[in-house]
């Protein structure tokens, strides 16, 4: 009698991280009438994300946790302004986001797509989201360090698209 094993399981489908966000930002939410807190990246900050010259917040896509934290009218808009840009050879604003800091204060930041040439030009490049406009000022009121862990959550609130941050 012959045995045939099994094919092994498919790996489940990259699914959304359920995580409870953490109390600061569900009083937060409370206070702006927010819903739908996602966790949408944990990371380390890097030398380039504290660097005033720079000035952004680098969010690799691969580094997202859960890409419904925009929805696709949002995607479709920032994906649009940064195919425009790049036809046009203009900078554009970004997609305008209120970005709340564990002091709670509120910061205004632009979000835009950012795709950057790997070291090699064979090799492509990388997709990115980046935060822009008040990086400095949000990173150094904060006191962000290269190493820091930083966490980026993103609630609604009246519809409109809210972002915490926070390092530990």
């Amino acid at each position: 009698m012959e045995i045939v094993a099994d094919d092994p399981p498919a790996p489940p489908a990259a699914q959304s991280v359920v995580r409870e966000p953490p109390a600061w930002i569900a009083d937060a939410m409370t206070r702006m009438n927010g819903q739908d807190p996602r966790l949408v990246t944990e990371k380390t900050v890097t030398k380039s994300d504290v660097n005033k010259s720079l000035s952004r917040l680098l969010i690799p896509f691969t580094a997202i946790k859960d890409e419904d934290f925009l929805t696709d009218d949002e995607r479709r808009s920032i994906d649009g302004m940064y195919e425009e840009s790049k036809n046009t050879k203009k900078k554009y604003a970004g997609f305008q986001v209120k970005v709340i800091d564990p002091m709670t204060r509120t910061w205004d930041l632009a979000l835009k797509r950012w795709n950057m040439e790997k070291s090699s030009k064979n090799d492509g490049f990388s997709s990115n989201y980046s935060l822009q406009k008040n990086w400095n000022r949000l990173a150094e009121a904060n006191e962000f360090e290269e190493g820091d862990g930083l966490e980026l959550w993103s609630f609604r609130a009246e519809g409109q698209l809210c972002l915490a941050i926070f390092t530990h």
